[in-house]
């Protein structure tokens, strides 16, 4: 799903985590296998996720991360790349920092 290559990273950069995702399967499709992921392992890593529809091929998914290099581990395995792969899956992450 998400290839964040985030080991050289401290995890304060990341906790908060924009990621604007690109992919040729339907939203709904997209929108199960995000539910999918985090019910059986993003719940480890996540605090809290929104997936947001932009277009039919296009989200933001809002992530509050508490385990970031789990996190990066989870969403690099063989079986999440073939899906992106498969699914013409892209993305683009971005740190977010409050506005005070």
């Amino acid at each position: 799903m998400v290839d964040l290559n985030l080991r050289g990273l401290k995890p304060c950069f990341l906790t908060n985590t924009l990621i604007v995702s690109t992919f040729d399967c339907s939203f709904e499709d997209f929108d199960k296998f995000v539910t999918s992921f985090h019910t059986k392992e993003g719940h480890k890593y996540l605090e809290e996720y929104e997936l947001i529809m932009v277009n039919e091929y296009k989200s933001h998914l809002i992530i509050k991360v508490k385990d970031i290099e789990g996190f990066a581990v989870a969403t690099s395995t063989p079986d999440m790349k073939e899906w992106d792969k498969e699914n013409g899956y892209k993305d683009i992450c971005k740190s977010l920092t409050p506005v005070e």
